[in-house]
């Protein structure tokens, strides 16, 4: 990963669109499946966020968690309230009951009808949580599980991304004095040849020559 072009505003958008996928999965198992299963799938949207942030170079810092975290607990919680509306509407309204709604309400428009009833089903279920929090604990587990695995492999990164950092920046320091210390050397070994030539010189200018005696 390009640390250099990394930033947090990448990475939140690739955890949306991670979110959004985890949101899709989750409501198609409860569309399909029923039951009980869309819960699980709490880990798999934890997965796909924190998959969603690192694949669009999201940078590793302190605000990665904050980010990582509001995303899979605020997707978390919607998906569980639509999921939950779904397996609803599909307990208690049959293929014909639905088509009958459609034509009489929407002009044979199931698509429209079945949205019409899901507000309703997500309703009952937001109704629900104030009498029954099991359902949503489990999902939040999986959550949990998943966001705890995929934290410890954010704080990984970001302590291999700070090490890394201190490394460049110890370098850096290095360099600098190596610089810094190299023209004072280079003074003093050019300062010596003048100096000799002038000790040369003044021992030269003291010493009478022969024709003067």
């Amino acid at each position: 990963m390009n640390e250099k072009r990394a930033t947090y505003g990448k990475g939140a958008l690739g955890a949306f669109v991670g979110a959004l996928a985890g949101f899709a999965a989750w409501c198609i198992v409860a569309y399909f499946v029923g039951g009980n299963l869309h819960l699980s799938f709490g880990f798999v949207l934890a997965l796909l966020v924190y998959l969603g942030y690192t694949g669009m170079n999201g940078k590793n810092g302190r605000g990665a968690y904050l980010i990582y975290i509001a995303f899979v607990l605020a997707v978390g919680f919607a998906a569980y309230l639509v999921a939950s509306g779904m397996i609803a509407v599909n307990e208690t309204v049959g293929a014909e009951t639905m088509a009958a709604y459609a034509e009489g309400q929407f002009g044979g428009n199931a698509f429209a009808a079945y949205f019409s009833l899901l507000g309703d089903g997500i309703q009952v279920a937001w109704e629900g949580l104030a009498t029954g929090w099991t359902n949503l604990a489990i999902a939040v587990i999986f959550e949990a599980a998943g966001g705890a695995y995929f934290l410890l492999k954010l704080h990984d990164a970001v302590k291999e991304q700070a090490a890394d950092a201190g490394k460049k920046t110890e370098s850096a320091e290095n360099r600098g004095s190596v610089q810094e210390e190299e023209p004072e050397e280079n003074a003093g070994a050019e300062g010596e040849p003048a100096q000799e030539e002038e000790e040369a010189a003044e021992e030269a200018g003291g010493q009478p020559e022969e024709g003067e005696i």
